[in-house]
């Protein structure tokens, strides 16, 4: 059993009701869990994220996207083409 599930439901726990926990939650998957380097650390991914939130992107709906991605790099993009309209 993957504990990823159970880390992402208490990162949002743990950020609480605030506007920008859909960000962070996303941003502590692709930073530390996925390790990917487009971001050079968790609040510049963050600050990217509640951007593109503000221009409209779906970010519950991307972090679900790439919940089932489970890291693969091209499911990654895949998921924020469909749920990010500024394509970033």
């Amino acid at each position: 059993m993957s504990l990823r599930p159970l880390l992402l439901v208490l990162a949002a726990l743990l950020t609480g009701c605030s506007k920008d926990a859909p960000c962070e939650t996303l941003c502590r998957s692709l930073v530390m869990d996925c390790e990917y380097a487009a971001f050079p650390t968790l609040d510049s991914c963050v600050e990217g994220c509640l951007y593109d939130q503000d221009q409209g992107a779906d970010i519950k709906g991307e972090m679900e996207c790439m919940d089932a991605a489970a890291c693969d790099p091209i499911g990654t993009v895949e998921c924020a083409r469909e749920f990010n309209p500024s394509g970033s």
